[in-house]
């Protein structure tokens, strides 16, 4: 059975990583033995933090309207109703009648003289003796355009409705020593889906138990990791969605991105930042600027 600190970074992984030397640069030697040495002695500071990977999806439904003449064929057979929302968040386009704007018969306007045909407008039906029968319509009658023959249409409001889906993917770190800030930001990857495991509500506060009808509000941690700045951030990121119009569908899903930070003082003063990549590998950052890493 798997502990709890099986999927966090801890400093006994971190040590084990060292201590093999398993580098991504296996000739950076030299940062490997920086690693051992420093990690191998006790850290004077832990802090245990978390980034966040922000994934929103947001469907907004537009749509506009026009006047059309359509043959009742053609009438009878659009929608008249709002197409439901969709599962996936994929662009789509809908055309419907708006039932509630009515419609209207009334005889073709394209076919009056003759309902249902039209003249041919290449020989106009006079074929000439020098070119004999119109290759457009062979001398036959010519089927109106407007009126697919009927002889009426119908006037009505035809509505166009496009799906347009946003795909919003961020990334925040809390607040870092300058050492090792851009190296875990770098880390931090908002292109990938983090597992599922990691996935929090994202809110400002959790509630405590309740005592005797009491309760106390707290910031949300993730096993232990403060999300720090990174919090506040990722809120207002979610907050700046209220700016879509006419949404349809909107999902919001944020994971915690654990850090382990530690500070050594021997042999000299340096920040080091214990975390995994996108691809589940431990990374040991801020060691001579250069990382470590094992593939897990």
């Amino acid at each position: 059975m798997k502990s709890d600190t099986d999927d966090l970074p801890t400093l006994e992984k971190a040590r084990a990583l060292a201590a093999r030397g398993a580098l991504a640069d296996p000739a950076a030697i030299d940062a490997s033995v920086a690693a051992a040495q420093a990690i191998a002695r006790e850290p004077v500071e832990t802090r245990k933090l978390a980034g966040i990977v922000l994934h929103a999806d947001v469907l907004r439904r537009e749509s506009w309207e026009e006047e059309v003449e359509l043959p009742p064929a053609l009438f009878e057979r659009y929608p008249t109703s709002t197409p439901d929302v969709p599962e996936h968040f994929r662009a789509e386009g809908y055309q419907l009648i708006d039932a509630s704007r009515g419609a209207k018969h009334a005889k073709c306007k394209n076919c009056f003289l003759s309902p249902g045909t039209i003249l041919c407008t290449r020989c106009f039906g006079q074929p000439t003796p020098d070119e004999g029968t119109c290759v457009y319509c062979n001398g036959a009658p010519v089927t109106c355009t407007m009126c697919d023959g009927s002889g009426e249409t119908v006037r009505a409001t035809l509505r166009h409705v496009n799906d347009r889906p946003v795909a919003v993917r961020r990334a925040f770190v809390p607040a870092l020593p300058e050492a090792v800030a851009a190296l875990v930001a770098a880390v931090v990857d908002a292109s990938v889906t983090p597992p599922a495991a990691q996935q929090f509500a994202l809110q400002a506060n959790v509630v405590e138990s309740a005592y005797r009808g009491a309760s106390a509000l707290r910031a949300p941690e993730y096993r232990g990791h403060q999300f720090g700045e990174a919090l506040d951030a990722a809120l207002a990121a979610e907050r700046e969605l209220d700016r879509y119009t006419d949404v349809v569908k909107r999902e919001v899903r944020a994971y915690a991105w654990p850090i382990l930070l530690l500070r050594f003082s021997e042999p000299d003063d340096r920040w080091i930042a214990v975390l995994d990549d996108a691809d589940g590998t431990l990374r040991i950052l801020g060691v001579d600027s250069r990382e470590a890493r094992r593939r897990t």
